[in-house]
């Protein structure tokens, strides 16, 4: 209400009823209590001392001469019945006030209508684990377990540490990163728990905030960076090594389940109007993976050598060189896929392609081969040429544990001789990494023993040793190993500007999860000793997940915990359908909203926030009144409005929190939305606190990223050629000349082909002995008919001449066409007659016989 429009005794009435209001609520309803019962006795307690002194005065002071004394003086003693009147009658009239005040001036919003409100500060301490919004030192650690922001106030950060998936609606430009990604990674990192995080992003920003100033290799972590802008500078991954050791180990349903996890989101295609298309391909794809496992595992003499052939560019490579179809529209594929037992698994899902036929078979072909020819550039193929970081890392959590007894020794000491003598101390851990520290042994004459430190993570005991000849040393006396797991840090950098190899970040992202889910159905509990948490930056560009429902539904249990960064909840329906959608909108626990462009988006968070009741003033009157009649009533509204929700400021982030139900006690709360704002409770962007430790501004040339080695891309193309097309295409070609050898021997079979009783055979080829005997053979247009020869006006008159002499042929020479055809029909029957009737004819000419 606009107080500067109305009359001025109207503005004073209304700003003192609002502040009289205001400062009402400010008390909770005891405070009321006290504050009116106290004023009640205070005013009785003075109008006591007036009434008292009064009477004092008048029947004392008075008649015995005394002057006047104050009309305020206690008389509590000498009149106490005026006090006692006074303050009982303080009682009703106290009852009656606060019946008064409550009717008046209390607030109407009972929550008959609505009950919507935001968290309070104190209930914010109360509920949620609190935590410094920065360490003094960069290796400073909270206790417990680590959490994501809720929200801020002042220099203190509140965390929600529930194992619970989170939802980040924020539009381009509504600084995700800032207030949320890179904090995060601080606040994850800083906690006792140290759990493992695998950050997925556009461009370099979050590899080069964690890794630019090693701050995350200072709080113990592993880095690693799976880079897909500059793929010459990654560690290395092929996608279908787990499915190489499903197959190993004669998994083979999860081998199939794992090629799923490839072939989905290359090929799903939530808006395509007929399924059958992505389906088919994915088959195909399946199948040529599993066929390779069956080449170079299977069947090889030595798979730990010959596996190393089953890539991404393999399965490319065998879709061009057996996909291309012959004349007849057969590919060296139907036949590799028939030849395979009955039951192989790689047959069966080649079934699906083997039913299609015509243009659908080449419509297949060639939708598969679309996507996979992206794996085929030589720095794609190189980078997918084995895996060079195990997915068992993401499972161990990182309790030291003794390995002493694995500790090898390189080196040896000679006590008896001077001089100087370097020892080697070495373990292997189960993922073959070698992890080693050198030690000095000094032996001198005039030497008195010493020893000096010689720290590492690992080792105790290896310190350097200063030491006389003819001293005792045993190089692992007092020596011990307790080796531990570091929790990892995964970058995965996807390019901005071209999505073709999300599709690897995607698989990479679901074969971890099954490794993780995996290794924690077999642990006490079902869940892993350590949480991997995965803050997805980029999680509406990712291709679809096939396995998104368990990921959800079951991976917040198994300790697997994601953020979901997003801009547009259409993202969501674009990448799923619209029930996936909703039901991974739903399965976060804490909703984060920071902007968004959308009505619709706003429209939704506002509903899901709630409506509070408020109180809504009215007035009426003359236009000229001057004492008009106010009213109050009670209505609804959002707890922010679509609108509020798209103005707010930076830094002002609204969390909807309905599964958080417990405070740090344990006691039952009601989750009432979080409302971060003001300057003591808007979430600080990280550059203004963070950017000594956390710095994305840093060039990602610095991180020192390992190379990706050479390739030899010809050696696998020959080594598949050698291995399945060679004898493929010798066995097809076998078939079509076995194919032309029957067509001509059932050629040769019929009575008028047979060339002689006898033959004789070159080199395979069968040839005539007689070669007299054959017939001479017609090329198209050759051959030509009888009317061509004679003439229209004598066709008939040869053909009845032809009847006449052999009236039982009727029916043969009926069907005589061709002029060679009555030739050779006369010379095959051999009559005279016929041939001296003709020869009077000077239009039929015999053809002369050549002497043999």
């Amino acid at each position: 209400m606009d107080f500067k429009k109305l009359p001025l005794h109207e503005d004073k009435n209304i700003v003192f009823l609002t502040k009289l209001k205001a400062w009402l609520e400010v008390f909770g309803s005891s405070d009321k209590k006290k504050v009116v019962w106290i004023g009640l006795v205070i005013v009785a307690t003075v109008l006591g001392n007036v009434f008292s002194s009064f009477l004092y005065n008048i029947f004392y002071m008075l008649p015995n001469g005394y002057p006047l004394q104050s009309f305020v003086g206690f008389h509590l003693i000498k009149y106490f019945w005026v006090y006692a009147v006074l303050y009982l009658l303080t009682i009703p009239l106290y009852y009656y006030l606060l019946f008064r005040i409550k009717i008046n001036y209390e607030s109407l919003e009972e929550g008959n209508k609505a009950t919507g409100r935001f968290t309070t500060v104190d209930e914010l301490i109360a509920q949620y684990k609190e935590v410094p919004i920065k360490g003094e030192h960069v290796t400073d650690t909270y206790e417990g377990a680590s959490g994501t922001i809720i929200a801020r106030r002042g220099d203190k950060l509140y965390i929600d540490t529930d194992p619970a998936h989170n939802s980040i609606l924020g539009r381009s430009r509504a600084a995700k990163g800032q207030t949320k990604v890179i904090p995060d990674m601080d606040v994850y990192s800083r906690s006792e728990e140290k759990p493992h995080l695998v950050f997925a992003s556009g461009k370099y920003e979050l590899a080069v905030a964690g890794m630019g100033k090693k701050t995350l290799e200072k709080r113990g972590y592993e880095c690693h960076v799976l880079n897909l802008i500059e793929m010459s500078r990654s560690f290395q991954y092929n996608p279908l090594d787990l499915v190489k050791e499903a197959y190993m180990q004669g998994d083979i349903d999860n081998a199939i389940e794992l090629c799923k996890t490839f072939s989905y989101p290359l090929y799903h295609n939530e808006e395509a109007r007929e399924p059958i298309w992505e389906e088919t391909a994915m088959a195909l794809v399946n199948a040529v993976i599993l066929a390779l496992c069956h080449e170079f595992i299977e069947k090889s003499d030595d798979p730990q050598k010959t596996e190393k052939y089953i890539t991404m560019y393999a399965v490319s490579n065998m879709l061009v060189e057996l996909g291309t179809p012959n004349e007849k529209g057969d590919t060296l594929l139907d036949k590799y896929f028939e030849n395979l037992p009955p039951g192989n698994p790689a047959k069966l899902e080649y079934s699906t392609v083997m039913y299609a036929e015509g243009q659908m078979r080449s419509s297949i072909f060639a939708t598969t081969q679309a996507k996979l020819r992206n794996f085929t550039a030589p720095k794609v193929a190189k980078l997918m040429a084995k895996s060079t970081f195990n997915f068992k890392k993401l499972t161990k959590d990182s309790t030291p544990f003794d390995m002493t007894d694995n500790i090898r020794v390189e080196g040896y000491v000679d006590t008896s001789k001077p001089g100087t003598y370097l020892l080697k101390y070495s373990i292997t851990n189960e993922f073959d990494e070698v992890f080693s520290i050198d030690r000095t042994i000094v032996v001198g004459e005039q030497l008195m023993y010493h020893t000096t430190p010689n720290p590492d993570d690992y080792f105790k005991g290896v310190d350097h040793v200063n030491m006389p000849v003819g001293v005792t040393f045993n190089p692992l006396q007092g020596v011990s190993c307790w080796y531990y797991y570091k929790p990892q840090a995964i970058f995965l950098v996807l390019p901005d500007y071209i999505q073709t190899n999300y599709i690897i970040a995607s698989t990479w992202i679901s074969q971890m999860y099954h490794v993780a889910s995996d290794e924690a159905a077999n642990l006490p509990g079902g869940k892993l000793k350590k949480r991997i948490r995965v803050p997805l930056d980029e999680f509406g560009n990712l291709p679809g997940f096939s396995n998104i429902g368990s990921m959800l539904s079951v991976g917040a249990g198994r300790g697997i915990l994601f953020d979901f960064y997003v801009q547009h909840p259409n993202q969501l329906t674009t990448r799923y359908s619209e029930k996936v959608g909703e039901f991974i909108a739903d399965e976060a626990m804490n909703k984060f909203f920071l902007l968004s462009g959308s009505k619709k988006a706003r429209e939704d968070f506002s509903s899901i926030l709630g409506e509070k009741e408020v109180t809504v003033k009215s007035r009426s009157g003359g236009v000229f009144d001057l004492n008009k009649q106010m009213t109050e009533s009670v209505e609804t509204r959002p707890l922010l409005t679509p609108y509020e929700l798209g103005r707010l400021e930076e830094g002002e982030v609204v969390v909807e929190r309905s599964i958080h139900r417990q405070d740090l006690q344990g006691k039952p709360v009601r989750p009432h939305p979080i409302m971060n704002t003001g300057e003591e409770g808007k979430l600080l962007y990280a550059h203004k606190y963070l950017k000594d430790d956390f710095d994305p501004d840093l060039s990602w040339e610095t991180l020192n990223l390992p190379y990706v080695p050479d390739f030899p891309l010809e050696e696998y193309s020959q080594s598949f050629v050698k291995r399945i097309k060679h004898p493929l295409s010798l066995k097809a070609q076998e078939e079509i000349d076995d194919e032309k050898r029957k067509e001509y021997e059932s050629i040769m079979t019929e009575a008028e082909s047979k060339l002689d009783n006898h033959y004789k055979t070159t080199e395979g080829d069968f040839v005539a002995a007689d070669l007299s005997t054959i017939r001479s053979v017609y090329l198209d247009g050759e051959r030509k008919s009888l009317v061509e020869v004679v003439g229209s006006d004598h066709v008939s008159e040869i053909h009845e001449l032809f009847i006449e002499e052999h009236p039982d042929k009727k029916e043969e020479i009926d069907g005589f066409d061709y002029f060679d055809e009555y030739t050779t029909f006369l010379e095959k029957q051999g009559s005279m007659a016929l041939k001296m009737r003709l020869q009077g004819l000077p239009i039929f000419k015999l053809p002369k016989k050549t002497d043999k």
